[in-house]
């Protein structure tokens, strides 16, 4: 994995790093970023980075510094991002669960809500008519599309054409003028264009006939991402610029993006790549079989497969020498069966103390994390000037999980 590759050129430092730990690059992030950009550089785009993906304060305003804005799908996320000075007006806000209370603090506060269903439509189109609302203030519409491969998020996210159509023909004019973006989740962890292309064609579909029938523009056609990191998507034999471009030309096979503005939300892709964990070998022992290795660090925190997929290596590991290696299951300490990090790693002579490293830690792992026994990480911060520092240290985790837990007045 080249992410592990990168964070070798600090091994010595990263060595002295107490365990369980993770880190997040700078430097990274930002290269991430700046691909997306360049791949769409003749391409008038909006870059959202999804905010649900890791909320630490420094990746906030790393990306705040790249000039790019932020999906939240909830208020914290929201309050969260404007702490990291995000403009309020690089902010959206869209989730299933949004109540009347939450989209008229998203209004007073100037953020664009995406709509998610046909009440949330009906709740802007009365405060449309009743609130002091900024005049630059717009919202969107989330669509679910008939694509089979997204059938698991049909349930869940967005509303099918017949609701959007209907709740759009009940609104006011006034409400009606103030819809300029369009928007679909249906992939996640993409590595090739295939589904995202498939999406692009009837979302542009889509737009025109909402267009046509009410007389309407959206000024933001939002692919959303659901891409992979750049890393996986190499392994995959693909290109990341190369599938942005092809979604692109899709696009505009469907409709006139001229003077429209192209929104990419990504997520992963912007964060996974840029950390590594950092745990040691608690024990070794065999069952059935299979040589296990018991690390220090929890599942809660690196979320178990199939919903992630992380690389484990050794940092004295020479790829170039294949002799000698022995294939491991690598798991944590906790008594749950489902607590495998990697189910066949294989790697040099594992010693009780050894420090192994996790790569692909940086997304969905420190936003899922949970009070789970004393073994949430510390969080570091490799700055792009090459130094190394600690953002969260564990004995704060620890104080957080009593006063989650109700103990807020006996903290040991």
């Amino acid at each position: 994995m080249n992410s592990l590759n990168y964070f070798l050129n600090y091994s010595k430092v990263i060595g002295e790093i107490p365990t369980p730990a993770i880190i997040w690059s700078e430097e990274k992030i930002i290269n991430n970023i700046r691909l997306y950009k360049l791949a769409l550089e003749n391409q008038e785009i909006e870059i959202r980075y999804a905010v649900k993906a890791c909320a630490l304060k420094l990746v906030l305003e790393t990306v705040r510094a790249e000039g790019c804005g932020v999906d939240c799908q909830s208020v914290m996320e929201a309050e969260l991002s404007l702490k990291a000075g995000i403009d309020f007006q690089k902010i959206t806000l869209n989730s299933p669960r949004l109540r009347e209370e939450e989209i008229s603090w998203a209004i007073q506060n100037k953020i664009k809500v995406i709509c998610d269903s046909k009440n949330q439509i009906e709740i802007i189109d009365k405060l449309v008519s009743k609130l002091q609302f900024p005049k630059d203030w717009r919202y969107g519409v989330r669509v679910s599309l008939p694509i089979e491969e997204t059938k698991r998020f049909h349930s869940k996210l967005g509303m099918d054409t017949s609701e959007i159509l209907f709740g759009l023909e009940k609104v006011n004019p006034k409400t009606l003028s103030l819809l300029d973006e369009i928007h679909h989740h249906g992939a996640a962890r993409e590595t090739n264009s295939c589904l995202l292309s498939k999406v692009t064609k009837e979302l542009g579909k889509l737009a025109n006939l909402i267009e046509n029938k009410f007389s309407v523009r959206f000024q933001k056609i939002n692919l959303g991402s659901g891409l992979d990191s750049q890393d996986i998507i190499k392994e995959a034999g693909n290109d990341l610029q190369l599938i942005l471009h092809e979604c692109c030309s899709h696009l505009k096979e469907q409709i006139d993006t001229k003077n429209r503005i192209i929104v990419f939300e990504p997520g992963r892709a912007i964060v996974q790549n840029s950390a590594i964990g950092l745990t040691k070998v608690i024990s070794k022992k065999r069952i059935w079989g299979k040589d296990i290795i018991v690390v220090d660090i929890s599942t809660n925190v690196l979320i178990p497969s199939p919903l992630e997929k992380f690389c484990v290596w050794h940092p004295n590991f020479n790829k170039s020498k294949t002799e000698n290696l022995s294939e491991f299951v690598v798991v944590d300490g906790t008594c749950s069966p489902t607590g495998v990090i990697v189910e066949s790693v294989k790697l040099p002579t594992i010693n009780e103390g050894d420090m192994l490293w996790i790569g692909l830690s940086g997304a969905y792992t420190w936003s899922l994390a949970q009070s789970f026994y004393d073994y949430i990480p510390s969080a570091w911060w490799l700055d792009k000037q090459g130094v190394i520092k600690q953002i969260v240290d564990r004995e704060n985790n620890k104080k957080m999980a009593f006063y989650i837990n109700g103990f807020e007045n006996d903290m040991i």
